[in-house]
């Protein structure tokens, strides 16, 4: 149990409003660390790898230290989120942090967005997370799983009619903009 004495020390808030700008000074440099490894040499390295491990190891790149690296580099963030995750609610309980719903929700997040760009888990978690919160409260406990089941025919959706995500459907949109205003 994490004291609930409100000290910066013990990165406890008196204020809800003070996570929610701790929250989003992380997404800032969270998004600023992945675009800077997706613009870098070892960004070109992993989308060579992902696309053909073979020719990029035939190249000189060492697909296992790469691949190493990345590994580290997202379960550092991810314990960053993970520790103010537990610092907002002050417990964490198996049922909350190892739920089917948050599993799914992980997933569709990144998925919804757009998988192997940097902004496609902020548009994706910016869509799902207000999605989540409405369901919950309109359905609330009357309908027990149904968000579930709205949130996979979400993603069969989205994987349908658009498997860039939105960031992908985002991008051909403004290029077609682009194309038609010349």
């Amino acid at each position: 149990m994490i004291l609930p004495t409100p000290s910066a020390m013990n990165m406890v808030f008196g204020s809800k409003t003070t996570y929610a700008m701790l929250m989003l000074i992380y997404m800032v440099v969270t998004y600023v660390v992945t675009k800077a490894i997706e613009g870098s040499r070892y960004g070109y390295y992993l989308f060579a790898i992902r696309d053909d491990e073979e020719a990029a190891s035939a190249a000189g790149v060492n697909p296992l230290l790469a691949r190493t690296g990345a590994m580290c580099t997202s379960a550092f963030l991810t314990a960053i989120g993970g520790s103010l995750f537990a610092q907002y609610f002050l417990f964490l309980d198996p049922t909350n942090v190892i739920s089917p719903e948050l599993s799914f929700q992980f997933a569709l997040i990144p998925a919804l967005g757009g998988l192997g760009t940097a902004i496609g888990p902020v548009l994706g978690a910016f869509v799902i997370t207000p999605l989540s919160e409405l369901l919950r409260s309109y359905f609330g406990g009357g309908a027990a799983g149904l968000h579930l089941a709205i949130y996979g025919a979400v993603l069969i959706i989205v994987m349908l009619y658009f498997p860039s995500g939105i960031a992908g459907a985002l991008m051909r949109h403004l290029t077609w903009k682009g194309d038609s205003a010349r």
